[in-house]
């Protein structure tokens, strides 16, 4: 699962928002979003799945809180929305179109938002997955993630990597399940996120999990595993 904020827009700077009904937390940094979440959306996943997810930028990020909350307060719903993009939120939409073009050309045809029932011990509730197919029986993810500034280990996007894993591995039998990934390459490290990927964290890659590496350059896609 991709950062919960990211995927909702949820701005890096000003004061925190709750990333479903964009409350805004007058305390310190996250301060209050627990009770609240567990208070008014814990129907959409548990809290500590949902702070699982966040990437490191959006728990640790700061900004002008002061003027940020005035700007909110009086109406302005673009206080936060990045210079040069419409939100957050398109940077994973545009991906997810990115896969379902390239796997329509291999005659995979997918539909966004795919629900299966996943569990253990014989304990099963729905999980949206991002791309899927239910004729064929497929789902997927999609992670866009990239080395960070001076081409370091994005530890956190790591992490939200092995969460997929665990929804693949409790997945149902039969499904064709694929973890499709944008090539980033390092020059300081000679090898792609999704190569350090397979060499660090290979042993929780379940067997059946094809993981795809996709050129936004060529617009092709390389299967790695």
């Amino acid at each position: 699962m991709d950062c919960y904020s990211c995927s909702k827009g949820t701005p890096l700077e000003g004061p925190k928002v709750c990333p479903e009904c964009n409350h805004v937390f007058k305390g310190k940094g996250w301060e209050g979003l627990d009770a609240h979440w567990k208070a008014k959306h814990e129907s959409v996943m548990p809290y500590e799945q949902l702070w699982g997810s966040f990437c490191h930028s959006h728990r640790h990020s700061q900004g002008n809180n002061e003027n940020a909350f005035v700007r909110i307060m009086n109406g302005d719903n673009n206080a936060f929305q990045r210079i040069g993009s419409q939100s957050n939120a398109h940077v994973g939409r545009d991906f997810e179109s990115a896969a379902m073009s390239f796997f329509s050309s291999q005659g995979l045809v997918l539909q966004p938002n795919i629900k299966v029932p996943v569990g253990i011990e014989g304990k099963q509730k729905l999980h949206a997955f991002d791309l899927g197919c239910e004729e064929q029986k497929v789902i997927v993810e999609c992670k866009s993630h990239r080395w960070t500034t001076g081409d370091n280990v994005p530890s956190a996007k790591m992490t939200v990597w092995n969460e997929a894993m665990y929804y693949f591995l409790a997945a149902p039998n039969g499904y064709r399940k694929i973890m499709f990934v944008l090539k980033d390459y390092s020059s300081k490290r000679g090898e792609t996120l999704a190569e350090y990927y397979l060499r660090t964290y290979e042993h929780l890659v379940p067997a059946d999990v094809e993981i795809w590496e996709y050129d936004e350059k060529t617009k092709g896609g390389l299967r790695l595993s």
